[in-house]
């Protein structure tokens, strides 16, 4: 930084030399002070700019700790419906099959209804 100085002292004295300029170090002096007054105002910028930017990412950060919450208790949540599906399955089958053996006990019974004649004694 030092040198971009130097450089534009120097630059600023051979401008002076050549308009045949001799007040070259106030000129030097203002120019820096202007310099420096511009430089400070893009710092005081560029550091409004900086705490938005912070402030952006710290809202952003909080936002997507929210967001991984809620897909972490989607998660959760899909994984009980899951079970509860595959519980569901299970019960349906076992009603299935449960209907499909009385299906074929029942007619059997009613055979047996029909044609087994029992006495008050127990016997055929």
């Amino acid at each position: 930084m030092l040198s971009n100085q130097c450089m534009f002292l120097t630059d600023t004295t051979r401008v002076l030399e050549l308009t045949g300029r001799k007040d070259s170090t106030e000129r030097t002096e203002k120019t820096f002070s202007g310099r420096i007054d511009e430089l400070q105002e893009i710092n005081s910028k560029l550091a409004g700019e900086n705490s938005n930017l912070r402030d952006e990412l710290a809202a952003e950060i909080q936002i997507r700790g929210v967001l991984e919450a809620q897909l972490h208790q989607q998660r959760e949540a899909n994984q009980r419906l899951e079970k509860a599906a595959r519980e569901c399955r299970y019960f349906r089958e076992s009603s299935y099959r449960f209907a499909q053996g009385i299906r074929k006990v029942l007619p059997i019974l009613e055979d047996l209804r029909d044609t087994a004649t029992f006495t008050q004694d127990g016997s055929f």
